[in-house]
């Protein structure tokens, strides 16, 4: 396991391990520090003389009730999170819009104007949405404090 590691500026730099993260603490060379979604990271109080970049790949593996996010390095796995979704909401919306439409069947209003353009990939389906907002906003926050 490693710790995100962020400079007096904020900008992330490479992780360290825990033994090294409660080190550099007791020295007071940094000061313990969590992010919005929760995760403990370590600021710098004394300005550093190199920064090493390093390859970071983000991966999602998206799921129905939950998705799991994690960031990784060559050598070590930097961040590994778990996102709740709100499905059982959607399905919930879903039971009691069935009724109202089966009622809607035999009227007659004007068409509607096609909402979705499956052939053409131009919008995500509405069940989607509320699942790809929360990856995209996880991998956002994840972003500020991985290398």
């Amino acid at each position: 396991m490693r710790m995100a590691v962020v400079s007096i500026h904020g900008k992330p730099l490479s992780p360290a391990t825990p033994a090294k993260v409660r080190k550099r603490i007791q020295s007071g060379g940094a000061q313990p520090r969590r992010d919005p979604l929760g995760t403990f990271y370590l600021q710098l109080t004394t300005p550093t003389e190199k920064t090493i970049p390093h390859e970071t790949a983000v991966g999602i593996d998206p799921g129905k009730l939950y998705s799991g996010i994690g960031a990784q390095t060559f050598k070590a796995t930097l961040w590994l999170g778990h996102l709740v979704l709100s499905f059982p909401g959607v399905k919930k919306g879903t039971k009691t819009r069935t009724p109202l439409r089966r009622v809607r069947r035999y009227r007659t209003p004007p068409p509607a104007p096609v909402r979705l353009l499956h052939r053409t990939r131009h919008k995500i389906r509405p069940v989607f949405k509320p699942t790809a907002a929360s990856n995209g906003g996880c991998c956002r926050d994840a972003a500020r404090l991985i290398p």
